[in-house]
Order: C-alpha cells, then structure tokens, then sequence
C-alpha cells in the first residue's frame, strides 16, 4: 500500500511543475505546411523517358542476343575445321562485336568467367590486326 501511495503523492507533485515548465507553442508560430505542387505532364514526360531508356536498352540486349548466337554458330563451326581462315576471321570479327557490346551495356558480370575469357582472347586477335 505504500509504495502505491508514494507513486499517487510523486504524481501529483510531479503534475502542477509539469505544467509549469511545459512548452507552449502558439500554433501561429508554428511554419505554414505548403502542399508540394503537382506537376502531372512533368511527372508523365519522365515516365516517358524511362519508357524510352527501357526499350532502348531491350533493343540493345536483344542486338547482343542476336551477336552473341552468331559468335556461337561460328565458333561451333571453326571447332569442326580450324583450318578454314574465313571462319576464323569471321569468330574473331564477332568476338570483338560481342565484347564491345557487352561492355557498352555493362553486362560482363552476368557471363561465365570462361567465356569471358574465350570471348576476349578472339577478340584482342581483332585489335591486334587494327
């Protein structure tokens, strides 16, 4: 009972010093809330442009899908005849288009290691003969 009693007396001590010292703020002093403004045709243009950058950077992935299924046929077909220069040619011309693509759209992470390797081997043989 008398811890109850001391907690009741402390409360009712504590309540008039707190009203005393408590802050009170004038709700004219306090700064105006100003509703940001909406800028629907501006918020829609940069919708558009991420559209835009979206497909583009699609037509550029579809591109090296495309580079990319090439360099396999050909390099698929030089493993059955290594003597044949066009082919060899032609592997390390589309090494080079593949490389340089996947770096442009940084991709090279998302690839096997070893292919990166095989990919950039062909294609430093282009830059040699530049």
């Amino acid at each position: 009972m008398l811890p109850m009693k001391r907690s009741i007396f402390l409360f009712l001590l504590v309540l008039p010093l707190s009203a005393q010292y408590a802050v009170k703020a004038d709700h004219h002093d306090l700064p105006e809330i100003v509703a940001p403004e909406m800028h629907p045709e501006t918020e829609l243009e940069t919708l558009d442009r991420l559209i835009a950058a979206t497909e583009e950077t699609l037509q550029s992935e579809k591109l090296l899908k495309e580079k990319l299924s090439a360099y396999i046929d050909i390099y698929e077909q030089y493993k059955e005849n290594t003597d044949d220069r066009r082919l060899c040619f032609l592997l390390v011309k589309k090494a080079h288009e593949v490389l340089a693509l996947m770096q442009e759209l940084e991709l090279t992470q998302l690839f096997d290691q070893q292919f990166l390797s095989e990919v950039t081997f062909f294609s430093n043989i282009s830059e040699r003969q530049r």
